[in-house]
């Protein structure tokens, strides 16, 4: 048995990972500088990526609450599919598999911030706009996401996430860069998204964040993204933080100023993810179809 084989072996079993894979350090030589490997470790020859499935009994709560009204069950995909239990676990494990690379083959191992909690320890700045307005405007160190689709694990979909063959987008990973050199996979030769045939997350995105399939736009927009996800309008949160759906970086800093210094890092961003929970990728209709009352196709 390889290294590599029995390094992924060691990770499926010992911390019960979902997926494992391997990508090359080349596989980020477009990003920015800073964010490259060898930027953050010196030597580094290869990414460990791994995910773990989300649980389906807290991802149906999603339905409970929009379609049930039943926002009190909701409580368990905060607890344990979008924030808390899964993060803490998978920061956790981050840690464990790093100590593991470097007690077992004497190499180096960074250990990367993932998830929700990830979000909240990376770059220290004092951010007027949440780290957390959306994709395109977290400041984590590393593109953990890329990292999974160089590994050959799923692809990007038009939701933003990692769709994986099996899941669809409803997997957490995290990753860590090594200087063991590894076998690496490659992007696999997939096609498990498809936006002008399906456009499901689109449809269902209640701020329009995500483009309509064939519009010409591939981004989502971030700020609108937020005041769904982290529930500034009392449609989707507590109360009306913000008055618009469609907020600029300026009202975003102006309605957060009023909630106080520190929120901004320390907002949840789970209060939406209906592009994660009715994505019909992977086994959605085994999986979690009995549980909804729309399709995911519709």
């Amino acid at each position: 048995m390889t290294a590599t084989e029995e390094l992924k072996r060691r990770i499926a079993e010992r911390f019960a990972m979902t997926m494992v894979g391997i990508a090359h350090v080349s596989a980020f030589d477009d990003e920015p500088a800073g964010k490259r490997p060898a930027d953050l470790l010196p030597g580094a020859k290869s990414v460990v990526v791994f995910g773990r499935r989300l649980i389906n009994g807290a991802l149906q709560t999603v339905f409970r609450k929009y379609e049930d009204g039943k926002k009190s069950a909701f409580a368990s995909y905060q607890a344990y599919a979008s924030d808390l239990a899964p993060n803490m676990l998978l920061i956790y494990h981050t840690f464990e598999i790093s100590r593991f690379i470097e007690r077992t083959y004497s190499a180096v191992a960074m250990p990367l911030p993932c998830g929700s909690a990830g979000i909240q320890n990376c770059i220290p700045e004092d951010p007027e706009l949440p780290r957390v307005a959306g994709a395109q405007k977290i400041d984590l160190p590393f593109n953990i996401g890329k990292a999974a689709v160089a590994a050959g694990l799923g692809e990007t979909g038009w939701n933003g996430y990692v769709i994986t063959p099996e899941y669809g987008p409803r997997v957490q990973f995290g990753a860590v860069i090594t200087t063991l050199e590894l076998d690496c996979g490659r992007p696999a030769d997939i096609k498990l998204c498809e936006p002008e045939k399906c456009g499901v997350c689109a449809r269902k995105c209640p701020t329009k964040a995500i483009p309509e399939p064939g519009s010409g736009s591939g981004s989502i927009n971030a700020n609108r993204c937020m005041v769904a996800s982290c529930g500034l309008t009392s449609e989707f949160g507590r109360r009306d933080i913000i008055k618009t759906k469609d907020p600029t970086d300026e009202e975003l800093k102006a309605a957060l100023k009023r909630v106080g210094k520190d929120f901004p890092d320390h907002l949840r961003k789970n209060n939406c993810d209906l592009c994660l929970a009715y994505c019909p990728a992977g086994e959605w209709e085994k999986a979690l179809g009995a549980f909804s009352r729309e399709s995911g196709a519709d």
